[in-house]
């Protein structure tokens, strides 16, 4: 029984500690390079190659060697300085590793496929989900960001994607036709927001977002998924470590005890469990240490984020504010306008009245000088 627990932790602590890594440690050999005028040719003897295997287990070991020779590809470029050529194999990088994801979930999701196959499977995708600094530091904005997504994407499927509804899997991947990179996300906003499966699939589905805007309509920043997964896998790597510390104590007694009755093959046996724990436990510490230093990163990613927001918000609202001050200064000056107007019009009437009271008292003294001529000229024919 205690056998059975030693390899029940062993294995939990060999399926964590590996894969946390600062930067994805290429060992695949690169293929024909992009720089090559093979190159094109190399792909579409890829795509023959995988068009013949039928069997999904086989495809997606296939499909990741293939991703993984495609970093290796970019690595070169980027040493050999072949800047355009970086962003080939990338842009190629990025073509599998979303395939690459849809099948190895099609292979994790698959009864028939063995447990530990399955394991190998989701750390390698993982491991090709990863970052070479150097190639990073190359690549152009624009296709940084969308592999950014698609290796979050392959992130949550490997973590994800077993432990999901499997029945809401498959009406999500038939009747709404999602891949699964999409499906790990939508189960995670819902966790994360507290709204159904069928409303964030709606949201994509019906209305036509994209996660970007999904996320920030709901408030959610991208990185927090990718987060509380890392979250979850640590508070089980501390359990594991835990358990494997325990038992690493027990088997130090074991030792002890073997010393005393000076049982050489039993001391030998020990020793070398002990030696193998050990080694999966600084392994696994390492690797939590690693986990932590990332999470703390994506922290700050958040908050720069939010102060971003929040800088952006408050720049709208000045401007927001200073719209309303400029439409209160425009309806101050209208007011004024206006106030002239009826002024100058007051001034206007009161001219015309003024002008016409003048013509009215012209015309009376014309008619009274006509009036005069008239009596004079009457007064003069009389003598």
């Amino acid at each position: 029984m205690k056998k059975k627990i030693i390899s029940g932790v062993m294995a939990g602590l060999l399926s964590i500690a590996p894969v946390f890594a600062d930067e994805t440690t290429i060992t695949t050999k690169p293929g024909i390079t992009p720089d090559s005028v093979l190159y094109s040719v190399d792909q579409l003897v890829e795509d023959i190659r995988l068009s013949m295997v039928s069997d999904i287990e086989k495809k997606a070991e296939l499909l990741i060697a293939i991703t993984q020779e495609r970093l290796a590809e970019a690595k070169q470029m980027t040493e050999e300085d072949k800047i355009e050529y970086v962003n080939k194999a990338m842009e190629a990088y990025g073509e599998r590793i979303e395939e690459a994801f849809e099948i190895v979930s099609e292979a994790v999701l698959k009864e028939s496929i063995d447990s530990a196959v399955k394991e190998t499977l989701k750390l390698q995708l993982e491991d090709s989900a990863g970052v070479i600094e150097s190639v990073e530091a190359v690549v152009d904005d624009n296709q940084k960001e969308e592999l950014a997504e698609k290796r979050d994407s392959a992130y949550l499927v490997a973590n994800v994607v077993a432990d999901l509804d499997q029945e809401k899997v498959i009406t999500l991947r038939e009747e709404k036709k999602l891949g699964y990179g999409q499906i790990a996300k939508i189960f995670l906003l819902a966790d994360a927001t507290g709204k159904s499966v069928e409303e964030i699939a709606d949201m994509i589905t019906s209305q036509g977002k994209g996660f970007g805007e999904i996320t920030k309509e709901l408030g959610i920043h991208p990185s927090q998924l990718k987060a509380k997964v890392q979250i979850e896998k640590k508070v089980q790597l501390d359990n594991q470590l835990e358990e494997a510390n325990t038992i690493l104590e027990g088997a130090q007694e074991e030792l002890e005890k073997a010393i005393e009755d000076a049982n050489e093959e039993a001391v030998k046996a020990i020793e070398k469990r002990i030696s193998e724990i050990e080694k999966l436990v600084k392994a696994a510490e390492e690797s939590k240490e690693k986990l932590e230093k990332e999470l703390e990163e994506i922290k700050e990613k958040i908050q720069e984020e939010s102060n971003k927001l929040e800088d952006e918000d408050k720049e709208e609202e000045d401007e927001d504010k200073e719209d309303e001050d400029k439409d209160e200064e425009n309806k101050k000056e209208q007011k004024q306008l206006e106030k002239l107007k009826k002024q100058e019009e007051k001034r206007l009437e009161k001219m015309k009245k003024e002008q016409e009271k003048d013509q009215k008292k012209r015309e009376q003294e014309l008619k009274k000088e006509e009036k005069k001529e008239q009596k004079n000229s009457k007064g003069k024919k009389d003598n």
